[in-house]
């Protein structure tokens, strides 16, 4: 998978430096409720939620319990949307040249996949996650 991944979120979209980013940022509801990812190339991505019991402790007493955990794995077999993903990001950039928060530098139409996730990088729309507070 590579990146940077695309996340659509029912119409919403997001992009992060790593498949882990993604998958640390997601909140299970928002994958149960539907969303869709993409690799830097239009390839689909595998989105779940996998329980994992984790072990938590407080003055000496322990104990287990299973939480929900986002997961992005790449899709086998691959299976290639770059079109749609073109015209998503496409919609995205004219919404944010037409709210001014980024200047349009080349010609968004016409740009292909490559270039317009280079324009992403450039403009600094990807999420980069540290771990949750």
């Amino acid at each position: 998978m590579k990146a940077p991944i695309t996340v659509d979120l029912q119409g919403d979209i997001l992009f992060y430096a790593s498949g882990e980013d993604a998958a640390l940022d997601l909140e299970p509801i928002d994958v149960k409720e539907g969303c869709v990812a993409y690799d830097r190339d239009g390839n689909v991505l595998d989105v779940a939620v996998e329980p994992i019991e984790i072990t938590q402790s407080f003055l000496g007493i322990r104990r287990k319990m299973t939480i929900d955990k986002v997961v992005l794995r790449a899709r086998t077999p691959r299976v290639q949307n770059d079109e749609v993903l073109v015209r998503k990001i496409r919609q995205f950039l004219l919404s944010a040249v037409a709210s001014g928060h980024i200047k349009s530098g080349s010609n968004i139409q016409n740009a292909s996949l490559s270039d317009l996730m280079d324009g992403i990088e450039t403009y600094g729309l990807i999420k980069i996650n540290r771990g949750r507070d």
